[in-house]
């Protein structure tokens, strides 16, 4: 009887396990229940205080391709050489070619310069774990790092493109998608951006991101008390809008509707929003809970009545993809409320999954103060619709399984027929 081998692929990162890529992590556990076999790798090391044992697994075998100095970067290079000569000669003029159109842009360039470098030791390391197919989450560091390791050992690489790497970091796009088996990405407003850069349809996959069904279950429908709770849960930085909502809760205040808004997470602007929530009037009304690890996240929306993420465009022109917490509310049956920008409305679909506002305070407040009073048949038929969307398009296991067949591996138990119609290669419509 012959064994049949276990498919194998490397997953690399910026952050793995990290507390910002959860869908990261939970993607590579779905890999491994359908069988297939998932080397992690990170650029750099990270913390997570999640008590999960997977994600603690996750944790102890990956390999953080940063840690190393660069002694140790150029003797891989010499090791890189003897082992894959006509491999690491192709790399080098694929690195030539990338810093002649970064000519420009020289902190780039040199950032190339040392991923290359990273990308040999990177190579060493797939050899030796006879690893040839590499997965990159996001298409700017990463992929940099996966596209010179495939060139040099001959192998396979493909991408998934989320937001800031495409917004903010997306140099030479064009030319990663030509290298790369295929550039996966999360939103047909993301397809559209791609293809207005010249990128072939033919290159291109629609796989979401998603959220396992399994630990965000739905919770019973809960009425709107007297103070409802405004809950919202993000890394506090300026694309999130948390500004928004707390301009938005002043304008709330002044109409004299009673609530009590919750914002949890933590990030760069900490300060700066309490200063804000204070001068808004609104610091009486507001919670400002810190970090939450992502095992507490499903029991917190049970302590909220209304989960609001006010995205916006920021001042480099970053803004959000489709935000997994959106889709874990969804989930739970939490009502939610969300603005306009990119990609969020295929999930929030205005006055059908949820509620859209446009990126501002008073279209925000507006909109809140529109749920507060709408009728409680209208809010369970959006929760209805939320939850029936999230369970046809966004459930991790189904995403997972159809980023595994554009990859060519074999899947075991894939129920082809749940999958046909979304396996496509993306066309226009």
């Amino acid at each position: 009887m012959v064994a049949v081998r276990q498919p194998r692929i490397a997953y690399l990162a910026p952050e793995i396990p990290g507390l910002s890529s959860t869908f990261v992590y939970n993607e590579i556990l779905g890999l491994e229940e359908m069988g297939i076999e998932v080397v992690p790798y990170s650029l750099h090391s990270v913390t997570n205080s999640s008590e999960s044992i997977e994600v603690k697994r996750i944790a102890s075998n990956c390999i953080y391709l940063y840690e190393r100095g660069l002694v140790e970067l150029l003797i891989a290079q010499f090791s890189c050489v003897a082992r894959r000569p006509l491999g690491y000669l192709r790399a080098l003029k694929l690195l030539a070619t990338d810093i002649s159109r970064l000519a420009r842009q020289p902190r780039r360039a040199a950032g190339m310069v040392y991923r290359f470098l990273v990308g040999a030791r990177f190579a060493n390391l797939l050899a030796s774990q006879q690893v040839g197919d590499i997965h990159c989450h996001f298409s700017h560091i990463a992929a940099d790092v996966a596209m010179y390791a495939s060139t040099i050992n001959s192998g396979k690489f493909s991408i998934t493109a989320h937001a800031n790497d495409l917004f903010e970091h997306g140099y030479l796009l064009r030319e990663k998608s030509e290298r790369a088996s295929f550039i996966a990405t999360i939103s047909e407003y993301n397809i559209k951006f791609l293809e207005k850069l010249g990128i072939s349809p033919e290159k291109i996959r629609l796989v979401r991101c998603g959220v396992d069904d399994t630990a965000f279950s739905p919770r019973p429908y809960k009425p709107l008390p007297k103070v409802p709770r405004i809950g919202c849960l993000a890394r506090l930085v300026e694309k999130k809008g948390i500004d928004l909502l707390i301009e938005a809760a002043s304008i709330i205040k002044k109409k004299r509707i009673p609530f009590q808004l919750v914002i949890a997470g933590s990030g760069p602007l900490d300060s700066q929003l309490k200063e804000l929530a204070k001068g808004k009037d609104v610091w009486q009304e507001t919670d400002f809970l810190g970090e939450i690890s992502h095992d507490q996240v499903a029991s917190w929306y049970d302590e909220i009545d209304v989960f609001v993420l006010p995205a916006k465009k920021d001042s480099n022109g970053d803004m959000d993809g489709i935000p997994v917490v959106l889709m874990e509310a969804m989930m739970r049956r939490v009502p939610v409320i969300s603005t306009s920008v990119s990609g969020i409305p295929e999930l929030v679909r205005d006055c059908e999954t949820g509620l859209i506002a446009n990126p501002d305070p008073q279209s925000l407040a507006n909109t809140i103060s529109h749920f507060l009073n709408d009728s409680e048949k209208n809010i369970i038929d959006r929760l209805d619709s939320a939850e029936a969307l999230i369970r046809s398009e966004f459930k991790l296991s189904d995403n997972t399984r159809r980023l595994a067949i554009f990859k060519g591996l074999e899947v075991r138990s894939v129920k082809i027929s749940s999958v046909t119609t979304s396996c496509q290669i993306y066309s226009p419509s």
